[in-house]
């Protein structure tokens, strides 16, 4: 699949709209699908930082946690 492609177009994204909680989400889901653990786990707890209060978020970063 294009994963990196889907990391490209999320920084690309990220630039644009820096306090997107979703846009690190999906960067992060992208970096996990390329075993990317840190740069994945950094972008997780980004999203974290951003919105708090946001489920998904915390969801991210636990299936980072446990690939």
């Amino acid at each position: 699949r294009e994963f990196s492609a889907a990391y490209a177009l999320c920084t690309q994204a990220i630039h644009l709209n820096p306090t997107s909680p979703t846009l690190y989400s999906n960067r992060s889901a992208a970096l996990l699908s390329m075993n990317k653990l840190p740069l994945a786990l950094n972008d997780a707890d980004q999203a974290i930082k951003l919105d708090p209060t946001w489920p998904k978020a915390y969801r991210r970063k636990a299936s980072v946690l446990e690939a």
